[in-house]
């Protein structure tokens, strides 16, 4: 047996299938694609059996093999030819049929010679769409992968898989499942598929029809929900209900619409069209669409002891998208900006409840529009009277802000939050840049010849007396200089800054205080007496009799408009009489503090 020597190649290419030499299998010597799929029986080989088994038969392997046997000096060959079977799949010759709510088999089989666990996977398929109805895939079914309108109502009958059958069971049978269904099978590199049709749905004495398919409805539109009958039927009762919750959306008894046995989530809302029910028609309008009427709603027909009904989905309600800018918005200080703000436009304003402005940082309410409405009053006082919306756009889903005369505070990032049908959404806008107007700038230059032109003069007066300088007029000069120009220059800085800014509280407190402060200083001055007599004596005059008075009733006036502002939509009008009673009783008092104090003034003039 040491020189015998089997050899098995193929014969359109002589490659080599298995070698048995020198008493042993080669099959180091195999080539690649059978190695670990050819095999001798070694144990029959010392009795003259030559035979290969080949495992796991491909496509490729059809084809003519040949056995050489070498044996001494003699040798001998046999051919021997593999003739591949193709994978076969079979269904029904004939269409099936089914009522309404019926189940029906669709028959699908697989060779025998095919066992399951050589099966990679097998699908059924309804043509007209190419939609998902069963997945078999690697021994399992994958129930979830089927197309929602079959799921949970396809299965396979495992206990017939083992033997090759694939026939698929469809439950609850309905009007829109009519068509052509294809069984697709993979096996071994190979793939075959059978056709199985499904015709003739009747239903019981007459049929209800529904939609093709699912709807897309938008968010806050309205949305028909098709179900009719193709010939009018007599003293029907129709109920549209939610199949997830059967909660009762509408009913149809008696001749008439019963909107009073609703479910309060669609009172006013869906509606049938009564005028067209005689005519087989009994679809419903459902309007104001919200996210939460995604679902299955199921219309069912009562005629005469029969009934029959069609499964409507609104798959999916579009949501509310808001828009705002991707780039950030500058402007200098006193111009007006547009802050971007948009609604898709499937959403009428009519169906928006509310949008807000607000700066995030403080969470300051800009403006607030809400029930068709712009609501100025409630917006924080910065803004008030500076925010508006472009009425004429609102239509068009445009909510975007005009904010007029910008300030440098007004600096950040605003958002634009809507609400509709339940649902919100917001964009933001980030104002930065802000850049100096010319008012402004006209601030900071009286603020800084304020303050420089003070350190000049004192500057100047102390050189002077400190050279003992006999000119009084020039001491005199840079004196009243000293007292008038830096308040006068502060005086027109916060006019300017009360204009730009529109802080009319502080600028008015202030400008009275820089303008009644030269007044001040003057009387105070130990040169009072160069001072004309008609000067002199208004100064005096002043000072004693209505300096505080003044002073006091331009504080208080700023402070009782302040407060009656904050509490102009108080209900307590207790608080309104009390604080309007304390103002008064400050305006009048004030004039008795002037005269006692008066007293004090007196005397300190006479040591001048």
């Amino acid at each position: 047996m040491e020189d015998l020597e089997v050899e098995w190649r193929r014969t359109d290419s002589e490659t080599l299938v298995h070698l048995y030499q020198d008493g042993e299998s080669q099959a180091e010597k195999q080539q690649q694609e059978y190695h670990d799929r050819a095999h001798f029986f070694t144990d029959q080989i010392q009795h003259g059996n030559f035979s290969l088994r080949l495992d796991n038969l491909r496509a490729e392997d059809e084809g003519r093999y040949t056995c050489r046997v070498y044996s001494q000096q003699d040798s001998g060959e046999t051919v021997v030819r593999i003739k591949h079977e193709c994978l076969l799949v079979s269904g029904s010759d004939r269409s099936v049929s089914a009522y309404d709510g019926e189940d029906v088999t669709l028959s699908c089989s697989v060779d025998s010679h095919i066992t399951p666990e050589h099966i990679e996977e097998v699908s059924w398929r309804k043509t007209d769409g190419d939609i998902l109805v069963l997945l078999f895939q690697n021994n399992k079914t994958f129930s979830d992968s089927s197309d929602e309108r079959y799921r949970d109502r396809a299965e396979l009958f495992t206990a017939e898989i083992p033997k090759g059958n694939f026939s698929l069971r469809l439950k609850s049978v309905r009007t829109e499942d009519k068509g052509v269904y294809m069984c697709h099978v993979f096996a071994g590199g190979l793939s075959a598929n059978a056709t199985v049709v499904l015709v003739q749905l009747d239903s019981l004495g007459f049929d209800v029809r529904g939609p093709s398919g699912p709807l897309v409805v938008p968010l806050g539109g309205s949305a028909i929900l098709p179900c009719y009958v193709e010939t009018p039927l007599e003293k029907v009762k129709v109920v549209w209900k939610r199949t997830d919750s059967e909660t009762l959306v509408h009913l149809y008894q008696d001749g008439e619409s019963r909107p009073e046995a609703q479910h309060k989530d669609y009172h006013h809302r869906a509606h049938f069209f009564t005028d067209q029910i005689q005519h087989g028609n009994f679809s419903l309008l459902l309007a104001n669409v919200r996210a939460e009427d995604e679902g299955v709603y199921r219309c069912k027909v009562y005629s005469q002891q029969l009934a029959d009904k069609t499964l409507v989905e609104i798959k999916h309600v579009e949501l509310l998208i808001v828009s705002g800018s991707d780039r950030s918005v500058s402007a200098y200080d006193g111009e007006d900006v547009t802050l971007s703000c948009s609604v898709d436009s499937h959403i009428t304003p009519e169906h928006i409840e509310e949008v807000s402005w607000r700066k995030t940082d403080g969470d300051i309410l800009v403006l607030l529009f809400q029930n068709n409405k712009t609501l100025s009053d409630s917006s924080d006082e910065r803004y008030r009277g500076r925010a508006e919306l472009f009425t004429a756009e609102i239509p068009k889903g445009n909510f975007s802000l005009r904010l007029k005369s910008v300030r440098t505070e007004d600096k950040g990032v605003y958002m634009c939050h809507v609400f509709a049908g339940g649902l919100s959404a917001n964009a933001t806008v980030v104002l930065v840049q802000l850049g100096f107007s010319s008012w402004h700038i006209a601030v900071l230059f009286f603020c800084f010849a304020a303050g420089s032109g003070a350190v000049l003069l004192l500057c100047s007066l102390i050189y002077c007396r400190s050279k003992n300088t006999d000119t009084s007029s020039i001491i005199w000069t840079l004196q009243v200089s000293l007292v008038f120009c830096p308040n006068i220059c502060m005086f027109l800085a916060f006019m300017l800054w009360g204009f730009t800014e529109g802080s009319l509280h502080e600028t008015v407190t202030c400008c009275a205080l820089y303008i009644l402060r030269p007044v001040m200083l003057i009387w105070a001055l130990r040169y009072l007496k160069y001072l004309q007599d008609n000067h002199k004596s208004w100064i005096r005059f002043f000072r004693i009799t209505h300096e505080l008075t003044v002073l006091t009733v331009i504080v208080y006036s700023v402070l009782f408009a302040y407060g009656w502002g904050i509490s102009a939509h108080d209900t307590d009008n207790g608080r309104r009489i009390s604080s309007g009673m304390f103002f008064v009783f400050v305006v009048l008092s004030s004039p008795l503090l002037s005269k006692g104090k008066s007293f004090f003034h007196f005397h300190l003039s006479l040591s001048v």
